[in-house]
């Protein structure tokens, strides 16, 4: 991994990259799900500070249910106005061990914020609360 790593850097071969690349945007069906695939790995290995504003608690309607979700997007300016307004806010809840996930658009009033670090939170969904951080820092 660290071999291929850098050697994409490096100027030719990430040249042969990019070629490849726009070869698979030509292709009808590949281009879509090569699209998709390109940005959840975009998505899983970027720092994670990068992809989420903080983590939350939302209390799904007419139920004492939680569910533990991240916030992806505040700021709703040029989308479509039924998307959102300054009242909303995108969480994305995200499904145990990455098989999928939900991004719901919530009132602000919704949300509670999680007194979890972004790490600890991911943790927790992701491994349907079997991992989590105790108090004194260590892992369950």
């Amino acid at each position: 991994m660290l071999v291929v790593g850098v050697l994409l850097r490096a100027y030719v071969v990430r040249g042969l990259f990019d070629w490849m690349e726009r070869q698979m945007q030509r292709i009808p069906v590949v281009k879509a799900i090569y699209g998709m695939v390109r940005d959840i790995t975009r998505l899983m290995s970027g720092d994670i500070k990068e992809q989420f504003g903080q983590a939350v608690l939302i209390t799904l309607p007419g139920t004492d249910f939680k569910l533990v979700g991240f916030v992806t997007r505040e700021d709703f300016a040029g989308l479509p106005a039924n998307l959102g307004d300054e009242q909303t806010i995108a969480v994305y809840l995200p499904m145990s061990y990455m098989i999928g996930g939900y991004t719901l658009m919530l009132p602000r009033s919704r949300i509670e914020p999680l007194d979890l670090s972004l790490e600890d939170a991911m943790r927790f969904a992701l491994t349907a609360g079997v991992s989590a951080r105790k108090d004194n820092g260590t892992t369950s």
